[in-house]
């Protein structure tokens, strides 16, 4: 959701600067992000595939399916068609990167209409949003007949379910961006927001808390209507909080949600996500004794796993994705589509 909402408000910011855009800019809006996307994706890759069958363990071997994956199908993964082969196990996890390319590719058809038409756009991204969802409910009709569906293969990795809160985001965007010079100020304002706090909190309670991971206690109707609208109903709440939060209704949750120690950490985020499984399979794989769980050792663990996770991210950052963005701002100044990255020169007394 967050994806595509910034994706969309910051698109629209520069479509209107170049008035609806050109071929060359929708040329650059792919390739930039393939390369923005691919030169930290690829620098893991790398260590998977080669480096990382060096590494001790203990008990078990997390770790080395992966690198066999890698090393044979690493171009799965720099295609971004892992998610349709079944023998590519290689960092796993990636297969939303897979998913987001692939809804990124069809993006600018919803984004040419929420420019020259923003109703009949948000129109059209509604649609999509709702087809998206009703879709669901096929296929988990049919794992309630069959318990050998394997939902994660057919629906959990596939773009075509997962658009529902992708085009919510890309619908707050248009909205964020066609009322940034807005005041939403007065009485009946103020109710409305009120009643979309109470809606939405209740609304991440009832996704979160209130459901029942075990199938056999939630009745068939039960079970479809949440695997075909809990994603949706979280995006749609969530997607109201970041918009009374912009326009000044977020109270403390606001106020904590712009705090701007957030900005240095979510420069890491994306080097975080793609290595943090290295890290959670190295603390398994050393363990070589017995482990007692408890609420407390548990947060322990969430929290150093966290913190390490954003350590290796940041170094990460250092030695692929930012050298990555240097080079893209270099090629794109020396093939003269952008401008070349100014120098700072520091004279030493």
């Amino acid at each position: 959701m967050i994806g595509g909402c910034l994706l969309a408000y910051l698109t629209l910011k520069e479509m209107t600067k170049l008035k609806g855009g050109s071929v060359k800019f929708w040329i650059m809006f792919y390739v930039h992000r393939y390369i923005r996307l691919t030169g930290a994706l690829a620098g893991v890759v790398l260590i998977y595939g080669s480096l990382l069958k060096f590494m001790p363990y203990s008990n078990k071997n997390y770790w080395y399916g992966e690198h066999e994956s890698c090393h044979k199908n690493w171009w799965h993964n720099l295609l971004y068609i892992n998610n349709y082969k079944e023998n590519s196990t290689c960092l796993g996890h990636t297969w939303y990167l897979a998913v987001e390319m692939q809804l990124f590719l069809i993006t600018p058809v919803f984004l040419a209409f929420m420019y020259w038409k923003p109703l009949i756009g948000n129109i059209l991204t509604g649609i999509a949003v709702i087809a998206t969802t009703l879709v669901r409910i096929y296929p988990f009709e049919q794992k309630v007949d069959d318990p050998t569906y394997d939902d994660f293969k057919n629906v959990y990795i596939k773009p075509w379910y997962r658009f529902g809160p992708y085009g919510i985001g890309l619908l707050l965007g248009s909205i964020l961006y066609n009322c940034k010079d807005k005041q939403f100020k007065g009485t009946v304002t103020r109710v409305l927001m009120v009643i979309g706090w109470i809606v939405s909190l209740v609304t991440f309670y009832l996704v979160v808390l209130e459901y029942d991971p075990d199938p056999t206690g939630l009745t068939r109707s039960e079970y479809v209507a949440y695997q075909s609208l809990f994603r949706s109903a979280w995006a749609t709440a969530l997607a109201f909080v970041v918009f009374a939060t912009a326009k000044g209704y977020g109270g403390i949750i606001g106020s904590f949600l712009s705090w701007d120690a957030f900005a240095p950490m979510a420069k890491m985020t994306y080097s975080t996500y793609l290595w943090h499984f290295c890290v959670l399979d190295y603390v398994n794989a050393m363990i070589s004794y017995r482990v007692y769980l408890s609420q407390a050792y548990m947060s322990f663990l969430c929290i150093s796993n966290v913190i390490v996770a954003m350590g290796v991210g940041l170094a990460a950052v250092l030695l692929f994705e930012a050298p990555t963005m240097h080079l893209e701002k270099l090629l794109f100044g020396f093939l003269g589509l952008a401008r070349l990255p100014k120098v700072n020169k520091y004279k030493v007394e």
